[in-house]
């Protein structure tokens, strides 16, 4: 046991106990789904300079922040990289699509996770189209 000097108080700590994992209690961000896609915020803002109508001071902060990360080229958003690929940026849907072809062994055989990330990543800089890809992109 602990002695404390007179006239020492402490405050009590509570522990919660939960009957389930905290991530059930949390609300999922996929919860808000208003048909756009992630990036809708980031790319009007690039475009037209507007911040969404319920965004906070803190909130815009954060948008020109994040947004000066960003491009738009040849009608699509573009993160920009500090080797200087730039990573297309892509919506649920698409997402899912570009790592069932990769898993399934479209692009080469099953690995680990770390290897699959970096597959996804190297296939970014590749068209499908067999086009020359535009200005922007070039090194």
């Amino acid at each position: 046991m602990l002695e404390l000097p007179l006239g020492v108080k402490l405050r009590p700590i509570l522990i919660k106990q939960w009957d389930c994992p905290t991530y059930q209690y949390v609300s999922a961000i996929d919860d808000v789904d208003e048909g756009l896609p992630w990036y809708h915020d980031i790319w009007n803002f690039i475009e037209s300079g507007e911040y969404p109508a319920e965004a906070y001071k803190k909130d815009q902060l954060a948008l020109r922040r994040l947004a000066a990360q960003y491009i738009i080229c040849g009608g699509k958003l573009h993160r920009r990289s500090y080797c200087g690929m730039h990573k297309l940026c892509v919506d649920i849907a698409e997402a899912t699509k570009i790592m069932e072809e990769i898993h399934e062994g479209v692009c080469g055989p099953h690995m680990s996770g770390v290897m699959f990330t970096r597959k996804i990543l190297r296939q970014g800089s590749v068209l499908k189209s067999g086009s020359a890809p535009p200005s922007c992109l070039r090194p």
